[in-house]
């Protein structure tokens, strides 16, 4: 079974990363790459996506951590039925939701920290876990509809 080592990797190194991150001095970010188009910086996003709900914390802990339940149930349910696409996303989703709903959980706020000179995405930041729920998103739609046995 895959899907452990696949969560737990995810899990930890968003964790390290956010960890980096956070102990880095002001005078080492923001850090760009990529000729400017990739950038390191540091944000901490008390809401969910996109700052949605910042302004009420409990509210965002409560959600996100009754989301997570969801999903890994779910999952549970799911994996003996599932295979494929539907497995890997599920993995991907539990994997990068663990490291956020964490956040939220211990430090009240998610660290964000990739950033992207693209113009409808220029002002978001992003962190390793939220492209690990954006493709598991995707894989569990993508087996939805073109596997549906699997």
């Amino acid at each position: 079974m895959f899907s452990l080592p696949l969560i737990g990797g995810i899990f930890t190194a968003d964790t390290l990363i956010k960890r980096k991150i956070e102990q880095a001095e002001e005078t080492e970010l923001p850090k760009s790459f990529a000729r400017g188009k990739v950038t390191i910086c540091r944000s901490h996003n008390k809401g969910m996506m996109m700052n949605t709900g910042d302004k009420n914390p409990a509210m965002v802990k409560g959600i996100t951590s009754l989301g997570f339940a969801g999903l890994i149930a779910w999952y549970l349910l799911s994996l003996r039925h599932s295979g494929g696409p539907l497995k890997l996303g599920g993995a991907l989703m539990i994997g990068g939701a663990s490291s956020n709903v964490c956040d939220h959980l211990t430090r009240g706020y998610v660290v964000d920290y990739l950033k992207f000179a693209l113009k409808p995405i220029r002002n978001v930041v992003f962190n390793i876990s939220d492209f690990c729920i954006f493709i598991g998103s995707f894989l569990i739609l993508i087996g939805a509809f073109f596997f549906p046995e699997s």
